[in-house]
């Protein structure tokens, strides 16, 4: 079942590099489906509309399962992932409710 999710993504020195806020609104994913980074996918089992969550994302679960190169990025995480070099992320997480037209795909 997708969800909808706003993100902000920083490093661990405090470097804020993304705020889906501010740059063009929620992202969508699929849990199970193996195209979003593997740490999002995980960290967002569980969880319910409204729900938030803080997750710390190490270097080998930030690509997605597939082996291919996430969905979820660059256009919605801000084409920030790769990063130069392996550091763990921190994502701050908000789902947001999912559109009943969303369920029915």
């Amino acid at each position: 079942m997708p969800v909808r999710a706003q993100l902000t993504l920083w490093d661990t020195a405090g470097t804020k590099l993304l705020d889906t806020r501010e740059s063009g609104g929620p992202v969508t994913l699929t849990p199970g489906e193996g195209t979003a980074p593997l740490g999002l996918e995980l960290g967002v089992l569980g969880m319910q509309a409204d729900g938030a969550r803080t997750l710390l994302i190490p270097p080998h679960l930030q690509a997605p399962l597939n082996g291919e190169t996430s969905t979820v990025q660059p256009a919605a995480l801000g084409g920030i992932l790769p990063l130069p070099t392996p550091q763990t992320l921190i994502a701050d997480v908000d789902l947001v409710p999912v559109s009943d037209e969303m369920m029915s795909r």
